[in-house]
């Protein structure tokens, strides 16, 4: 289980690091998600896998050396299959998202988070396929918006309650308003 601690570590070693960078990953997803969702396929699949295979090699006590190898060999098989078959990469990335959201807004209560996380992952999922702009737009939107206005709040030190969901709201819809501007529904003839 050696791998998985040095996991569970790195988010208190570098903390500041990490909010930085979730900000700036979420401000992304929440403007840019859907003009960057064959890129965020991608590194989502390839995250999964390869953190997968990774934790799969340490469970079976490879060396550190072959499990990161195994790691990144999975990383590569998923990160490949997300971005070819797109719907699958569509289907886990908004899983993903809704499951984060439900995670972020009820992060008081565990098992309201997980539920409500699974349960916005799966509708979000599935209507995806079905209605890939929007449901993008929205989610990522959604997710992005709130993971950076807590981030925010937790990076300022700001404890009102109103002003964090505040700043989530202002977010939230400006992503929507900025990914309905800048991008165009594909028209087929």
């Amino acid at each position: 289980m050696n791998g998985i601690e040095g996991l569970r570590q790195l988010p208190q070693k570098y903390g500041m690091v990490f909010l930085v960078l979730s900000i700036l990953l979420s401000l992304l997803n929440c403007f840019f998600g859907y003009k960057l969702l064959r890129l965020w396929t991608t590194l989502l699949g390839f995250l999964i896998g390869g953190v997968g295979a990774y934790l799969a090699a340490s469970a079976f006590d490879f060396e550190m050396t072959w499990a990161v190898l195994i790691g990144f060999v999975g990383g590569t098989v998923v990160g490949a299959l997300s971005f070819s078959i797109y719907r699958f990469g569509v289907f886990l990335f908004t899983f993903i998202m809704g499951l984060g959201m439900g995670l972020q807004l009820f992060q008081q209560n565990e098992i309201a988070a997980w539920i409500s996380g699974v349960l916005l992952g799966i509708g979000f999922a599935i209507l995806s396929v079905s209605y890939i702009r929007q449901i993008v737009i929205v989610s990522s939107s959604l997710s992005g918006g709130i993971n950076a206005g807590a981030d925010l709040i937790t990076l300022f030190h700001i404890s009102d309650l109103w002003v964090s969901y505040l700043i989530e709201a202002v977010l939230v819809i400006l992503g929507i308003l900025v990914q309905l501007r800048t991008t165009q529904k594909k028209r087929y003839r």
